[in-house]
């Protein structure tokens, strides 16, 4: 359900081209929601700096290089990836790259100013093969249905693979479409995927011949609309009657502040302590994803008469309690390390 008010949002492409027609992103329009308008204006720019990189290096890479090059540069902020010059010199370019990277991407984005990246394992969302039939002029889909609406996938979740609230939070999405089956289409033709209700007419797939064999793909970036007058987020225009194939591999959302989420550490320490002894405990496991952030030293039984010189974390990040018991009696103590990670994106 649309929530916000904004007018049509344009296409957003960063493909691998099949056809002469340059590939210009259109500027998004202003929205009244989680995702700015400067951060979708800086997505367009950086998706096109991208396209330019990837088309200079396309002939001479491996599929192998320009996914790592793509997902890599869709991970860093716009300012990183304009520094990554388009060049035909595979290794160049592979070095820029290392350099723009070195500095660490964006994984949290930036409230005011980026988006953030969420790739996933594709997953088929749209299979017309399945459900609906063959598209002639323009379907509409809304994204906050999973695949199976569609002839894909149950687990194909939009929401959840990109683990955001709603499709409001959504600005693009990175898939694949392959169209199939042409004999019913009169050649030549082309296909495009888009927002919905946007006018851009730059083909994705183009075909020349009309046959029950025909199939062939093509890489996109698809931005989103969020206007209030419709449910439907993106579409697929043909101009002849085909079948339409799509696969979800990540999406361009919104950053998401969450508390932070922390847990005991794995390794409790423990010493059993006479009267008078002096102790040193080190601690240093986490859950898998955790980083140590502190630690408790407690004791049992007599634990009034134990006597800390030292508690905290040392530089090469273990916990530590120090001290001495001066009790009467026998006690315990234990040192029990605080790990914690930041959630959501």
């Amino acid at each position: 359900m649309k929530t916000l008010s904004s007018s049509l949002a344009a296409i957003v492409v960063a493909v691998l081209p099949l056809h002469t027609e340059a590939q210009v992103p259109m500027p998004f329009a202003e929205m009244q929601a989680k995702i700015t308008p400067e951060q979708r204006t800086r997505l367009a720019q950086k998706l096109a700096h991208i396209e330019a990189v990837m088309r200079a290096v396309d002939a001479a890479a491996t599929a192998e290089t320009r996914q790592w090059m793509r997902e890599t540069l869709y991970r860093l902020p716009l300012e990183k990836v304009e520094s990554v010059p388009a060049i035909a010199n595979v290794e160049s370019v592979t070095a820029a790259i290392g350099r723009a990277a070195k500095g660490g991407s964006k994984l949290l984005g930036d409230n005011a100013h980026d988006l953030v990246y969420q790739p996933w394992a594709p997953c088929r969302y749209i299979d017309t093969r399945n459900v609906g039939g063959k598209i002639s002029g323009v379907q509409t889909y809304d994204t906050s249905a999973n695949g199976a609406t569609y002839g894909g996938s149950v687990s194909c979740n939009p929401i959840t693979l990109a683990g955001v609230a709603t499709d409001d939070d959504i600005a693009a999405f990175t898939l694949n479409i392959t169209l199939v089956d042409t004999s019913t289409a009169a050649s030549p033709g082309f296909a495009t995927m888009r927002p919905a209700g946007s006018a851009n007419l730059t083909a994705l797939v183009n075909w020349t011949v009309s046959s029950a064999g025909f199939q062939l793909g093509n890489a996109a970036t698809v931005g989103t609309n969020q206007s209030p007058a419709t449910g439907a987020e993106i579409e697929i225009l043909t101009s002849g009657p085909v079948h339409a194939i799509v696969d979800l591999s990540g999406a361009f959302t919104s950053p998401v502040a969450t508390p932070l989420q922390c847990a005991l550490g794995t390794q409790t320490l423990t010493a059993a302590l006479a009267p008078g002894n002096t102790f040193t405990l080190f601690a240093n496991t986490c859950p898998t994803g955790y980083r140590m952030v502190g630690n408790a030293c407690a004791g049992t039984g007599d634990f009034f008469n134990i006597q800390l010189s030292g508690s905290g974390l040392t530089n090469t990040a273990q916990s530590y309690c120090q001290g001495k018991y001066v009790g009467a009696t026998s006690t315990v103590v234990t040192n029990t390390p605080y790990c914690c990670r930041i959630p959501g994106h």
